[in-house]
């Protein structure tokens, strides 16, 4: 049980979502504009030419990725703390609007490589809001050569693996592997139907499929192919028994991507999701 569940649970009040993600990005708000104030009050800083350009850079692009005419925010002095405020809106926005918004900023902010120290502590600080709040099912992953990443969080043992898996994919030669499994990641994170939750399966199945010809080195194989005949050994699986847990999953995952398998939740996923991972780990380790 978290700290700050029990303290409102003490006074009979059971925290309820949206009044967190409401707080959250009340709080993300505050922080960006507090851990950013380069580009809020560039004026203030030994080189404020270099900083209103390196703010009108981030706000263009990061306007063009979130739809949002740039033009309303680089014209004037308010602009970078108008546009945090428009963008972590409770009012105009929903949570996984917000969400998107955030990890463009996070995105654009680390590909820009210029705010190297305020990034991290607005990082740091965004991290230890999550972690003390669990019911918003979120973290950040920060990684050594890409932007810091928002993931589910859905348990302890859930979050090791994951973290374990994509710190060995964080290799150019799995990139494509990390892609897919990241963006599985996020479908799940943010899935409120069926449907969203098959595109996370799809993206796992993809993942494995890349996984596949990279440890194969053929690009026309894939993970049905890591069955065939003695192909398994080359994944390091020391017998037959024990690849036939992952054709289980194969064939699970085929189920339902293909419309065959219509009984399947959010915890069966979660399910894949972990096995994806095991996979992957035990494939890597074994391999490399």
């Amino acid at each position: 049980m978290n700290l700050n569940s029990n303290l409102y649970e003490r006074f009979g009040i059971k925290l309820k979502l949206k009044k967190v993600q409401d707080g959250f990005s009340v709080h993300l708000k505050n922080l960006l504009i507090e851990y950013l104030d380069p580009l809020v009050n560039p004026e203030g800083y030994k080189e404020p030419q270099e900083l209103w350009t390196i703010r009108d850079n981030i706000l263009r692009e990061a306007c063009r990725q979130m739809f949002i005419d740039h033009n309303r925010y680089t014209r004037y002095t308010n602009g970078f703390k108008d546009f945090v405020e428009h963008s972590m809106s409770i009012h105009g926005n929903s949570f996984e609007e917000r969400l998107i918004n955030l990890q463009i900023l996070l995105n654009v902010l680390s590909d820009s490589g210029e705010l190297g120290a305020h990034l991290k502590n607005l990082t740091k600080n965004t991290s230890a809001y999550l972690k003390d709040f669990p019911i918003l099912g979120l973290k950040l992953k920060e990684y050594k050569t890409k932007p810091p990443q928002l993931i589910p969080s859905v348990s302890k043992y859930f979050d090791k693996q994951i973290d374990n898996v994509l710190g060995l994919l964080e290799q150019e030669r799995y990139k494509s592997v990390l892609d897919s499994f990241e963006e599985g990641l996020k479908e799940f994170l943010l899935a409120k139907n069926k449907s969203n939750l098959k595109d996370s399966v799809e993206d796992m199945y993809t993942a494995c499929d890349e996984m596949a010809k990279e440890v194969l080195g053929n690009k026309n194989k894939g993970f049905k192919h890591i069955f065939d005949k003695d192909e398994y050994k080359k994944f390091g699986f020391s017998n037959k028994n024990s690849k036939e847990a992952y054709r289980n999953l194969k064939d699970w995952m085929d189920g339902i991507k293909h419309g065959s398998l219509k009984q399947y939740d959010r915890e069966d996923v979660e399910m894949i999701i972990s096995l994806v991972a095991e996979l992957i780990r035990f494939t890597i380790n074994k391999t490399s």
